[in-house]
């Protein structure tokens, strides 16, 4: 400040009463937050074992990927990984890639599989961009991009649960 400060205590008195109370109202809120943020980390614990048991997953999903293909009428066709860790989103980990070498027509398949093991390739040679790798990816699509993915998968010797959504028959 460049110039003295002078700290005022007060040690009876009305002012002295303010400060316990502000000090007792900070310290309540303090706890209450801490005790919303627990609350809500055991949601997300209940959730990812809800999850883990409902498809059958060999140990809890602490990291999960999401898959998506998006074009324009077949045109400028990006894929998008969207992330979640301990069941909370993590935006600094989303990732978009451009589609290389667009297919004549539209190919949601072909466009999934360069995706994925593009992705993959880079988290299995170290990327730290793309380590570690998910304990689930969920692609955008029903059984054709489930196919292809699970085909990346084997081809790169990778063993992680893969789940397809399906619009209309949610299986």
């Amino acid at each position: 400040r460049g110039k003295a400060v002078e700290l005022v205590v007060p040690k009876k008195g009305e002012k002295r009463k303010l400060v316990e109370m502000a000090a007792t109202n900070a310290s309540l809120a303090l706890k209450q937050a801490a005790a919303q943020v627990d609350e809500k980390r055991e949601r997300a614990r209940r959730a990812l074992e809800q999850l883990q048991e409902d498809l059958e997953l060999p140990s809890l999903p602490h990291r999960i990927e999401c898959y998506d293909i998006s074009n324009i009428q077949g045109t400028e066709a990006v894929g998008s990984m969207v992330v979640a860790v301990d069941g909370e989103p993590r935006k600094s980990d989303y990732r978009r890639f451009r589609i290389r070498d667009l297919p004549a027509q539209p190919n949601d398949f072909l466009m999934m599989q360069q995706v994925l093991r593009r992705r993959l390739e880079k988290g299995l040679a170290g990327d730290a961009k793309f380590t570690p790798l998910p304990d689930l990816i969920v692609v955008d699509g029903g059984k054709g991009q489930l196919s292809v993915s699970v085909a990346v998968l084997q081809e790169l010797g990778v063993e992680i649960p893969i789940v397809g959504l399906a619009k209309e028959q949610e299986e």
